[in-house]
């Protein structure tokens, strides 16, 4: 295994164990002690579903801002006299 360099074969021939078993539990093992730089923990999944929902709120609520400006600007544009379009400073 990891520190030993044996095969999972030979460890679970000596435990008297299932080879997939054993497989399984050195996974879970690794993932647990961080081994595995994919593992996520379960307090991090949370924060990850937490931190993305809040990115999908403030994306929408910057699109809605966005288009409000939008909106104001074309309209406040159109509402004012030409005189004030073509004065300059």
């Amino acid at each position: 295994m990891l520190s030993t360099g044996r095969s999972i074969g030979s460890v679970s021939k000596d435990l008297g164990v299932n080879a997939e078993s054993l497989r399984h539990w050195v996974r879970k093992a690794q993932s647990a002690n961080g081994a595995d730089g994919d593992a996520v923990t379960p307090a991090e999944r949370e924060e990850l579903k937490r931190l993305r929902k809040q990115v999908r709120e403030l994306e929408l609520e910057k699109e809605i801002l966005r288009k409000s400006a939008q909106y104001f600007a074309t309209r406040w544009a159109d509402d004012r006299p030409l005189a004030v379009h073509l004065r300059t400073p």
